[in-house]
């Protein structure tokens, strides 16, 4: 016969995930600080909508946005809110 443990092998403490757990949140949250820092000119086309323009617009940090070219990529123009409001309400 096996001796028997203490019991306290695999066992959680109440209130706080695994640390396996707690590793992959940590770099899930990495990933996302990332990709945030990676992404921050947002752009749009000549062929995109008003209502792309508005919703990417409407994104949590988001104040203006790079009109460029389809195929070159290259800057065309800029893009704020309040573009976008003189057109629809002037």
């Amino acid at each position: 016969m096996l001796a028997s443990s203490s019991g306290t092998e695999g066992q959680v403490r109440r209130g706080q995930p695994p640390a396996s757990q707690q590793q992959a949140q940590q770099q899930q949250q990495a990933q996302q600080a990332q990709q945030q820092q990676q992404q921050r000119v947002s752009i749009v086309t000549r062929d995109d909508t008003l209502r792309t323009v508005v919703e990417r617009l409407s994104a949590p940090g988001v104040r203006r946005l790079f009109a460029v070219n389809s195929k070159t990529r290259r800057v065309e123009g800029v893009v704020s809110l309040s573009d976008v409001a003189a057109y629809l309400f002037v």
